[in-house]
């Protein structure tokens, strides 16, 4: 997950938001496994008039990057205060109707997840994921985590650093998914760092101030190679 520097105004509109959202209906029911679910339209009725109300918007669009495709959810304050998140969207389907289907799966429950709406496990996006048997019984598998999807995320978002106070800040948000990635990834992101560095303008003295009275960041992220 991503934010803009300040989300305290954002914060306490999502807060009276969540205040006043009713938990959606569950209208759908997956044939497979026999669950209810609500659709992409219902949990957007559910939140829009109170996500409004409080002037919060959403945005949600694909990006096309090597690995694959990632769905960006973007939850907006009218302060122009942020907070978004990636999904990526299977990249082993190929037919369109499966394409959609893992799409539109991703849209609700990222639309869901960063509003905190309560939409019911189910697996209706079953087109797009893989099951498997179980003592006679379907069981959902999560999905390996992609790491070269994950490791080209954070160099797209770290080049779009502009000083070292934003890539402090990079860190800080990513250092999580960083470390989740194996060793190869994690030198192929610090070997674009050099070259990055030595675009930024020096600290003033008023920014390493700043920086110094923010949580260390952790000893391994802060040697470069």
């Amino acid at each position: 997950m991503s934010t803009s520097e300040q989300i305290n105004e954002l914060a306490t509109a999502l807060a009276k938001a969540q205040g006043e959202i009713k938990n959606v209906v569950l209208n759908q029911e997956n044939p497979f496994f026999k669950s209810k679910y609500a659709d992409l339209a219902a949990v957007r009725e559910a939140t829009i008039p109170y996500l409004s109300k409080h002037d919060l918007s959403i945005v949600q669009y694909t990006e096309t990057v090597a690995a694959g495709m990632l769905l960006h959810t973007r939850l907006m304050h009218s302060s122009g205060q942020w907070i978004d998140g990636d999904y990526p969207i299977a990249t082993d389907v190929l037919k369109p109707q499966a394409v959609g289907s893992a799409l539109t799966y991703a849209r609700r429950y990222s639309w869901a997840g960063i509003t905190g709406l309560a939409a019911e496990v189910d697996d209706d996006g079953n087109s797009a994921q893989d099951h498997s048997k179980t003592n006679g019984s379907h069981t959902r598998q999560a999905p390996p985590i992609d790491h070269e999807l994950v490791c080209e995320r954070l160099l797209n978002t770290m080049k779009q650093t502009k000083n070292y106070s934003d890539y402090y800040e990079w860190q800080r948000r990513n250092k999580d998914d960083f470390a989740s990635l194996p060793l190869d990834k994690q030198k192929k992101i610090r070997k674009e760092r050099e070259p990055l560095f030595a675009t930024f303008p020096p600290m003033t003295n008023t920014e390493q101030a700043k920086e110094a009275s923010k949580p260390p960041l952790p000893d391994d992220d802060i040697k470069y190679e």
